[in-house]
């Protein structure tokens, strides 16, 4: 909705700031997220970062709908990402001896995707695998095979994260390609 309102909108400080403005204050003075008043001197600095970061989803949000070229090649690696993702799970049931059904593994593994992207919890807590067993045995994988396959697959996905990492930081001291600091 917020895209929506921003791309029919022009950019204006008013316009958003009107549209934002008493969720901002109210997310700023939230107690429980005390971290975010910590983390910003003020409340005007927090609003200009909001404001600022605004704009620029609204500028890269209309962009990418002008251009249908690069829309296309978004949906497309989008549509590549998640077939590696299925797949790979396809796999992983396959290699441990239990032969699932492809629509078993579409809905499970689209919940778990939705549950994952939806809930703030931090993947690291254990709580990805967690909702991983409970998705796979609520479609009839039995729990010892959910559980190994969520942690197989949870092995691959940090192994791919370290390599990926410290192949750019790699590549960024070759090249000497150096992060611009900025101020929060």
């Amino acid at each position: 909705a917020l895209a929506a309102y921003l791309s029919r909108q022009k950019i204006k400080r008013t316009a958003i700031i009107n549209f934002c403005q008493l969720n901002l204050q109210r997310i700023y003075n939230f107690t429980p997220i005390k971290f975010i008043r910590n983390r910003f001197g003020s409340y005007h600095i927090f609003e200009e970062i909001v404001v600022h970061n605004l704009t620029e989803f609204k500028k890269t949000y209309t962009s990418i709908l002008k251009d249908k070229q690069t829309l296309a090649k978004d949906v497309g690696l989008a549509v590549l990402m998640y077939s590696f993702i299925y797949s790979k799970s396809y796999i992983l049931f396959h290699s441990t001896g239990y032969d699932i059904s492809i629509l078993q593994l579409v809905v499970s593994l689209s919940l778990i995707l939705w549950i994952i992207s939806v809930v703030p919890v931090p993947g690291g807590l254990g709580f990805k695998e967690i909702v991983m067993i409970g998705m796979y045995t609520m479609v009839g994988v039995p729990i010892n095979i959910a559980a190994i396959v969520s942690v197989i697959d949870r092995i691959i996905y940090l192994f791919f994260v370290s390599v990926v990492s410290y192949s750019a930081i790699g590549i960024m001291r070759i090249f000497h390609i150096s992060q611009k600091q900025y101020r929060i």
